[in-house]
């Protein structure tokens, strides 16, 4: 091999060696960290979730609407306004137990159950545009079954926005056609017909909506607060995403 040859070849390394630093300087690095409260000596209260780490401004911007999941599913006393953190939170929601209590006697007040709330949530997906968190929470206060709730936060890593189903998707009709199947199957061991999931021929936009590693995933409301929940591949559905 000649000298300009090698010349070449080494000027050809060294070029993608420098391309390929610069590219992961570029790259915006995600990092997340856990975060728990536990409760027990008013109400029963667990709150295990995963924030965003750093200082940035996006950062803040998405761990407040994380902290306001949370915060939100606490709050069950609108006299009070909702509080500025998870504990302020919880401490109202621990006052709103007491107080409920402090209108029987204390031989009744014994016999009422501790109010109870758990609150979950984690990264389930990420990519170079989209950041999104599957947050769920479970509260009871005495009712015959514990008040769920399900849902997705996406996000806009450039601009922190919190992402709609319709900000999501490039072509909302074509998308739901190609759903449908799937939520017929998850539908085979329910008691809910597909009908009651349509509208002139085509199936509602889901209620809540976001990915995982394997695909995106669709959850439907049911009157008795239940959840239809059924994932669909991300080659089934990559054309008809913006995310």
């Amino acid at each position: 091999m000649s000298k300009f040859s090698s010349s070449l070849k080494h000027l050809f390394y060294t070029f993608v060696f420098c391309l390929a630093l610069w590219s992961c300087k570029k790259e915006t690095i995600i990092e997340v960290s856990d975060y728990q409260y536990q409760s027990d000596k008013t109400a029963l209260i667990e709150v295990n979730i995963q924030t965003l780490t750093g200082t940035s401004k996006e950062v803040k911007i998405i761990n407040q609407k994380l902290n306001h999941f949370v915060c939100n599913a606490f709050y069950i006393d609108a006299s009070n306004d909702l509080g500025n953190s998870i504990e302020d939170c919880a401490n109202q929601f621990n006052d709103s137990y007491t107080n409920f209590k402090a209108q029987f006697s204390k031989e009744l007040a014994i016999e009422i159950p501790k109010y109870e709330a758990f609150v979950d949530g984690e990264l389930s997906y990420q990519n170079e545009l989209l950041l999104c968190f599957a947050m769920s929470s479970s509260i009871n206060t005495g009712g015959s079954q514990p008040i769920t709730k399900i849902t997705f936060l996406n996000f806009d890593i450039a601009t922190s926005k919190l992402l709609t189903f319709n900000d999501l998707v490039s072509n909302k009709a074509e998308l739901l056609n190609v759903m449908k199947p799937y939520l017929e199957k998850e539908l085979f061991s329910s008691s809910y017909k597909i009908e009651e999931f349509t509208q002139n021929g085509s199936i509602k936009a889901p209620d809540h909506f976001g990915y995982d590693d394997l695909g995106v995933v669709a959850f439907y409301e049911t009157p008795n607060n239940n959840f239809i929940e059924f994932s669909v591949p991300f080659d089934k559905v990559e054309d008809f995403l913006n995310y």
